[in-house]
């Protein structure tokens, strides 16, 4: 007898932490933090249950500031999801930011300009990738943890953001460069 194995695996409980993480070049030092806590439901269950958008004002739990290396200028702040991991392109053209979290998070890859404009918001729970494992609730394994091979490319209007999946193929997403 055959058996087919799942590709969604059972949570024991819902993922409930705060957590941080850093990137930097030699221009820009990129910070993100999220806090997943009791004390951050009832504001992440209003997003989710209506709009599913992050990166409103109404966001006060999940956030990326993104800082001049050397004078400390703060460029901008702006609300996300919540991410577990940063990049920044090595000409500082582009802060990455990529995320495992399913629960209360509809979006898994973010880029944003040096200005602090969103030029890409994309999930990765829907089905689109194959090779995607879920956990029923909290968790989607697409990209090669802890660390993934992460490269943008610009040809004329356009930018294709590589990551390396968690099978080692790139996951590739292209979207528009909105040069400020």
């Amino acid at each position: 007898m055959m058996s087919l194995a799942s590709l969604a695996q059972a949570d024991r409980v819902g993922y409930s932490s705060i957590f941080d993480c850093k990137a930097e070049n030699e221009l820009l030092y990129a910070e993100h933090h999220h806090d997943w806590s009791e004390a951050t439901s009832a504001a992440r269950w209003e997003m989710i249950s209506t709009t599913k958008n992050v990166f409103t004002s109404n966001n006060s739990y999940a956030g990326l500031v993104v800082r001049n290396k050397r004078d400390h200028a703060q460029l901008f702040r702006v609300p996300t999801p919540a991410l577990t991991h940063l990049w920044i392109s090595d000409d500082s053209r582009f802060i990455v930011g990529i995320s495992n979290i399913k629960l209360d998070n509809p979006i898994q890859v973010v880029v944003f300009n040096m200005k602090g404009t969103l030029v890409l918001a994309k999930s990765v729970a829907d089905g689109d990738f194959p090779g995607v494992s879920e956990s029923v609730s909290n968790w989607v394994h697409w990209y090669k943890e802890p660390q993934p091979r992460i490269s943008i490319e610009t040809k004329g209007d356009f930018s294709s953001l590589h990551i390396e999946g968690n099978s080692g193929v790139d996951r590739v997403f292209t979207f528009k460069d909105i040069r400020e």
